[in-house]
């Protein structure tokens, strides 16, 4: 009985608990209204703010300093889009300009998650109007492999089945499998404008095109233009990846390297007629191809064995193989041994071969270095004293660093840039009388030498402001000359006449032209220090980490990732809460999180914009349309 009594208690016990929490789940329930009819009102608690996008990559898109627009794509795959919209190139629906990105009024409309962008530019001035005109051309594949494409399309380069232009994107249909790569071409043509053409390869290894084919570029077998994408059916091997010229002409070779290193070339340089010129066709090598080289005309093809075959265009000899005959298959240039780099260089080749000598032939006005000035069809040895390590080219100048780091030079010389004493051109390789070995050899408008030592030579150039830093004004230094620096140089930075050497312990010294401050080294008024003709100390709180020029504004970001700047700042573009038109010595920049990855510069009407993108992906503006310090640029979820 005791027993029977306690198991009806337990059961009431259970049954009461179970009826509690039942009241409980109901009250919560009739809670969750507007009103729960007892005279109370609950409201819903307030969904968590999204946290800001980062930005996963930055693109910008500058015509002739004139009309700029900047695209973002942020983290979650979305495109958002600022700037000027002249020609709807932001791809938002219509041409109104939007300079603050705040809002999600500036997302491009894409379904998909983007994965990259690709842009088409053009800008041509038009006489008889006195004014210049623009093409652009955006396209963006998404993470699935999908392409859309907006702006102009006078060439069909859209892709979409016309001519139309579009200020939103459209879908691009027709190709089948996921697109893995864009490659944009613009070659020049008869009428005002360039043309543009267009190649897909996807990941499977095809080939689409579409746009302009006037020259037969696309290996379709004739000329006709394409507003769609078409495959390109005649490559049946898998495409790794396609060589285009720099321009297109009659005469221009397309090339498409397979997977397995096939090569496949079409051009009317490769045919005996048009027809055949544009179907692309198989080249027969004897073996796998290690390195391809192409001016787009003529084609050097180094294989596994390092042997070289060439062929194409050959009017200076520069194939190699004994006539100035065009070649439409590979022949074989004989050298007398094993090739380790090849140079090509205006229809001027140079060889290196594995044992250290140096072969050259081609275009010759002593450039090559054989003793003359006539063209030659057959590699001619270079002489030098010793085995080559490294050959540098700079426009009709050959500078031969050998294993011992010694340096001869060779070709123009009317500034006394081969740097042997004089301003006479050398059609043979002479020394160069440095009293150390070179590191590091830089050849441009003038001659920059690192040594081991960490001492820095400099000579050739124009030299009338005194910007070669060696203490004069001299019309021309025709001899390696002493950088006078009180420590080993780590790095040479060059600008515009402006030049700047970061040392082994983190200083900075600058010399040259400082007409905007742009060497940071202070000044009593604007007309003092416009020119710099010996290095002068820079004074920064820190060592330098990295040092970026853009014209005459420099940005230094030191080792404890702080950022200085100095130089030109009309529109507040150094982003040091100024908008003084000239910062003589360097200030700090403040207000970014974390630290700087990349610096974007951009001119627009000569004023600039200047965003710093972080490493973790936050996004700032200084500059025109922004204020004089970083405005952070914050992005949201709708």
């Amino acid at each position: 009985m005791q027993k029977k009594k306690f198991i009806i208690t337990l059961l009431f016990a259970v049954l009461s608990i179970f009826m509690i929490t039942a009241c409980s789940d109901s009250s919560n329930e009739s809670n969750s209204g507007v009103n729960n009819g007892g005279g109370g009102t609950v409201q819903p608690e307030p969904e968590p703010e999204p946290d800001n996008l980062t930005v996963k990559k930055l693109y910008n898109f500058d015509l002739d300093k004139s009309y700029l627009s900047t695209y973002a794509l942020l983290s979650d795959g979305s495109l958002y889009a600022w700037g000027d919209n002249n020609y709807g190139q932001l791809g938002l629906g219509d041409n109104a300009s939007i300079y603050y990105p705040s809002s999600n009024n500036q997302k491009i409309n894409i379904p998909d998650k983007i994965n990259e962008v690709i842009g088409l530019k053009d800008i041509k001035y038009n006489a008889s109007e006195r004014t210049d005109f623009y093409k652009y051309s955006l396209y963006a594949i998404t993470e699935n492999g999908e392409l859309y494409a907006w702006g102009d399309n006078s060439d069909g380069q859209l892709g979409i089945g016309n001519t139309d232009n579009q200020t939103k994107p459209v879908k691009v249909t027709g190709i089948t499998g996921k697109i893995k790569q864009i490659i944009t071409f613009k070659h020049y043509g008869e009428a005002f404008f360039d043309y543009f053409s267009v190649y897909a390869i996807t990941e499977d290894g095809s080939l689409y095109v579409w746009g302009n084919n006037s020259n037969g570029q696309f290996g379709l077998g004739n000329t006709d233009n394409q507003t769609k994408p078409v495959k390109v059916a005649a490559i049946t091997d898998k495409i790794k990846e396609l060589i285009l010229p720099e321009s297109s002409s009659s005469d221009s070779i397309i090339i498409a390297i397979t997977e397995d290193n096939s090569l496949y070339t079409w051009g009317y340089s490769m045919r005996s007629n048009k027809h055949e010129a544009y179907i692309p066709t198989k080249v027969n090598l004897p073996g796998k191809i290690k390195e391809l080289i192409t001016n787009g005309k003529s084609v050097y093809a180094i294989l596994e064995e390092d042997s070289l075959y060439t062929w194409g265009s050959n009017s200076s000899g520069q194939l190699g193989i004994g006539d100035e005959l065009r070649k439409n298959t590979p022949t074989k240039v004989n050298l007398p041994g094993k090739i380790k780099e090849l140079i090509e260089y205006n229809s001027s080749i140079y060889t290196i071969l594995e044992d250290g000598t140096l072969y050259a032939w081609g275009n010759n006005y002593g450039q090559l270095g054989v003793g003359d000035e006539v063209d030659r069809n057959t590699p001619t040895k270079v002489n030098l004293p010793g085995k080559i390590k490294e050959l540098i080219i700079n426009r009709s100048s050959a500078y031969a660093v050998l294993e011992n780091g010694s340096l001869y030079a060779w070709g123009s010389n009317y500034n006394g840039q081969l740097g042997v004493g004089d301003e006479v051109y050398k059609n043979t390789p002479t020394k160069v009388n440095l009293p150390g070995t070179i590191k590091e050899l830089i050849a441009g408008d003038s001659v920059y030498a690192l040594t081991e030592d960490g001492s820095l030579y400099e000579w050739g150039g124009y030299n009338f402001s005194g910007q070669l830093g060696v203490g004069s004004e001299n019309e021309y230094v025709n001899t390696p000359t002493k950088v006078n620096l009180p420590g080993t140089i780590k790095e040479l930075i060059i600008g515009d006449f402006s030049f700047y050497a970061i040392l082994e312990d983190g200083t900075l010294y600058a010399w040259g032209f400082n007409f905007s401050g742009q060497l940071g080294i202070g000044s009593e008024n604007e007309y003092e220090y416009e020119y710099v003709n010996t290095p002068n100390k820079v004074n920064l709180p820190g060592t330098i980490k990295e040092l970026i020029t853009y014209g005459n504004s420099v940005y230094a970001i030191l080792e404890d990732n702080s950022l200085y700047a100095w130089g030109e700042n009309l529109s507040g573009e150094l982003g040091v809460g100024k908008y003084d038109e000239i910062i003589y010595t360097p200030e700090q920049v403040t207000g970014i999180d974390g630290t700087i990855k990349y610096i974007s510069y951009l001119l627009h009407n000569s004023n600039a914009v200047v965003h710093f993108f972080t490493e973790d992906g936050l996004l700032y503006g200084t500059g025109l349309n922004y204020s004089s310090s970083p405005k952070k640029i914050e992005f949201k979820e709708k």
